[in-house]
C-alpha cells in the first residue's frame, strides 16, 4: 500500500479563451481505511479496497455514487482489473487470499488461498493470468485470469512487494525489497528467468516501453535503478533523494517521475540519458504518482499534508495543490472523463479530482447579471458588466439558501470552484434620480435590487 480549483477552457460569447485546471469534484464516503484503487474502463466503475473494513467499495464512474460494498478477505491491500474476463482481483494481505469479484453483479465469484502477505497484483496482456506478490514469503502466486484458481507458485527472493508485467518480453518483474533484487519471471513458463541485483531496496516499478527499460524506486536509499529489459541487466543507478517511494512513466515525453518521500519532492528522470533533469517540490511525504497523458500533467499524492500536487509536464512546476482527505495513499485515473481518484486512508473517503478542458458560453459577449428572468448558464467563468466604480455597489453570488458564496468583480469571474447547481447574482442599484442629483451611498437611501439566476455547469 502506497498512497478546488479549476480554470477551464471556455467560450465567452464569440471570443474563445483556453486554460486548463483542476478542481475537487466530489468526496465519496467509503468503508474504513481505503488503501488501493482501480478504475475499470469499459464498465465505468471505480473499485476501492478498504483495508480496515474488509470490503471493496464499487463507485459509479458517472455519478460518483457508491453502488455496493463487497465483503472480501482480511485487509484488502491491492486490486487488479482483468477486462478480458470482467473480473476484479483483490489481494487480502492478512489472510493470504485473493478474492475474485465478478463485475457483472459485483459479487465475490471465488476466493483462493495464495500464501502469506499478498500485497501487489498485475495482469498479463491477454488476461489469462494474474500475478500476486506474496510480501511475507519468497513467492509469486500465478492465478487463472478467469478466476478458476491458482495455477502455480514461482519461487523468487524474499519479500516481493511489487509486480510489473512487460508485454514486449512477456515477463513479470518482481521487486524483492529484503534481498535488493528485481526478479524476472518468464510469463510463458512461469519460471524464474533472471535476477537483477539492484544494490538497493526496491519498492516500486514502472516500465518505459519505448526504450524497454524498467525503473525501480529503492525506498531505504536515495537511489533509483534502471534495468535494461532487453537483456535483464542493471543499466544505471540514479541519485534521486532519500526514500524514493513511487514511480510513473510519461510515455509521450520519455520521462519517469519519482516521488521522494523524505525531501518532499518529485525527481524528473530523462529516460534517454537516465539523469535527473528537474526536482519539483511538492507536499509532505509524497507516496504515489500518476501521469495524465491527455492533459500532460502528473498527479502526486502527499500523505502527510493531505493534498495532491498537480505538476505541469512542460514546466516541471506545481500548477496547483488540491486539498483532499486525511492521509491520501493511492490514486487511479479515468482518462475519458479526465478524472483522478484519490484514496484517503485516514478519512475513509475517495476524492474525485477533475481536470477539464471545457467549452461553454454565456448568452452574449456583453451579458450582465441583471435584466431578464432567463438563467445565465456558465461553465467556468461568469461575466458581469455592471461597473462598480460608477455606483459603489457590488454584486453578490448567493446559493439557494441565500448564503453569499462570493463577491463578483466586473468582467470575468472564476466560478469553477463552485459545485454545479443554481445560484443567484444579486445586485443593488440606486433608483433613477433626476439629473444632477447624487445617488445614495451603498447600503443607504432608496435602493432597487436586480436578481439574476445563474446555472453553474461543469
Amino acid at each position: 500500500m502506497l498512497p478546488i480549483r479549476r480554470v477551464p477552457a471556455l467560450l465567452v460569447g464569440l471570443a474563445a479563451a483556453t486554460a486548463c485546471g483542476q478542481w475537487l469534484e466530489s468526496t465519496v464516503q467509503v468503508d474504513s481505511g481505503p488503501a488501493a484503487l482501480v478504475y475499470c474502463e469499459g464498465i465505468d466503475r471505480l473499485y476501492c479496497a478498504n483495508a480496515f473494513g474488509n470490503t471493496v467499495s464499487v463507485i459509479d464512474g458517472e455519478t460518483n455514487a457508491v453502488l455496493a460494498a463487497v465483503p472480501v478477505g482480511t485487509e484488502p491491500s491491492a486490486l487488479a482489473w482483468n477486462p478480458a474476463e470482467g473480473l476484479v482481483f483483490v489481494a487480502n494481505r492478512l489472510d493470504g487470499t485473493v478474492s475474485v469479484i465478478d463485475a457483472a453483479g459485483d459479487t465475490v465469484a471465488a476466493t483462493w488461498f495464495v500464501g502469506p502477505g499478498p500485497v501487489a497484483l498485475c495482469v498479463n496482456a491477454s488476461g489469462t493470468k494474474v500475478y500476486c506478490a506474496l510480501g511475507l514469503s519468497n513467492a509469486v502466486a500465478v492465478l487463472d485470469g478467469a478466476g478458476r484458481g491458482v495455477i502455480s507458485t514461482v519461487t523468487v527472493h524474499d519479500a516481493p512487494v511489487d509486480v510489473l508485467y512487460d508485454p514486449a518480453g512477456d515477463k513479470v518483474y518482481c521487486a524483492c525489497i529484503d534481498t535488493r533484487r528485481v526478479d524476472v519471471i518468464d510469463a510463458a513458463s512461469d519460471t524464474l528467468r533472471a535476477s537483477v541485483v539492484t544494490r538497493e531496496e526496491p519498492i516500486a516499478l514502472c516500465l518505459d516501453p519505448a526504450r524497454h527499460k524498467v525503473y525501480c524506486a529503492n525506498y531505504y536509499t536515495n537511489k533509483a535503478t534502471v534495468i535494461d529489459a532487453s537483456v535483464d541487466t542493471l543499466l544505471a543507478v540514479i541519485t534521486v533523494g532519500p526514500a524514493p517511494r513511487a514511480v510513473c512513466h510519461n510515455r509521450s515525453g520519455g520521462l519517469v517521475y519519482c516521488a521522494v518521500e523524505d525531501v518532499d519532492s518529485v525527481a524528473v528522470i530523462d529516460c534517454a540519458s537516465d539523469v535527473v533533469m528537474a526536482r519539483v517540490g511538492v507536499g509532505t511525504a509524497p507516496c504515489a504518482v500518476g501521469h495524465d497523458s491527455l492533459n500532460h500533467k502528473v498527479y502526486c499524492v502527499n500523505f502527510a499534508s493531505d493534498d495532491v500536487s498537480v505538476i505541469g509536464v512542460a514546466s516541471n512546476t506545481v500548477l496547483v495543490t488540491i486539498g483532499v482527505g486525511n492521509q491520501p495513499v493511492a490514486l487511479a485515473r479515468d482518462a475519458a472523463r479526465r478524472r483522478t481518484f484519490v484514496a484517503n486512508n485516514g478519512a475513509s473517503t475517495v476524492s474525485v479530482i477533475r481536470d477539464s478542458v471545457m467549452q461553454g458560453e454565456e448568452e452574449s459577449a456583453n451579458s450582465e447579471v441583471r435584466g431578464t428572468n432567463w438563467p445565465t448558464i456558465v461553465r467556468g467563468v461568469l461575466r458581469t458588466g455592471y461597473r462598480i466604480q460608477d455606483t459603489g455597489y457590488r454584486t453578490e453570488l448567493r446559493d439557494a439558501t441565500g448564503r453569499r458564496v462570493m463577491t463578483l468583480e466586473p468582467g470575468d469571474n472564476d466560478v469553477s470552484q463552485l459545485s454545479p447547481g443554481v445560484y443567484f447574482a444579486v445586485t443593488p442599484h440606486p433608483n433613477p434620480l433626476p439629473a444632477g442629483e447624487r445617488g445614495p451611498a451603498p447600503g443607504g437611501g432608496r435602493e432597487a435590487t436586480s436578481v439574476r439566476r445563474v446555472v453553474v455547469q461543469h
